[in-house]
């Protein structure tokens, strides 16, 4: 058992995750897949944990506002899907997605002004992540 892995995780996930993350066509697609594999995955305490965390920084620093558009459409769709099976129209939806783009635009600003260490994202050799 790699250290930092939940004793849970097997090798049939790893290779689920991995065929999920590889046909994601989109950037909120993808993050969101790699949050959830990161989640289940990682015991999120250890350092294998941290840099997983660190990943998913990283991932927002870099995303353009294109990017952050899909990933707030995603998340505010998948948190009122109730509501839109029930009729809720794009336009009520509009505001809460643009609002939500507002707080990932400013999480991205901090974590770029706060910045990323190298020594937050590497992995020690012969491990995986």
């Amino acid at each position: 058992m790699e250290k930092g892995v939940s004793k849970y995780w097997t090798p049939k996930q790893e290779k689920v995750f991995t065929q999920m993350v590889a046909s994601s066509q989109t950037f909120a697609e993808r993050d969101l897949v790699m949050s959830i594999r990161d989640l289940l995955k990682y015991d999120l305490r250890t350092k294998e944990g941290k840099k997983a965390i660190a990943r998913g920084r990283l991932r927002l620093a870099v995303a353009n506002d294109e990017d952050l558009e899909e990933l707030a459409a995603l998340q505010v769709g998948l948190e009122n899907k109730e509501r839109i099976e029930k009729g809720m129209t794009r336009e009520e939806l509009l505001p809460l997605q643009e609002a939500r783009v507002e707080v990932l635009k400013n999480l991205r600003a901090k974590i770029r002004h706060r910045g990323i260490k190298k020594g937050e994202l590497e992995i020690e050799e012969g491990s995986v992540g």
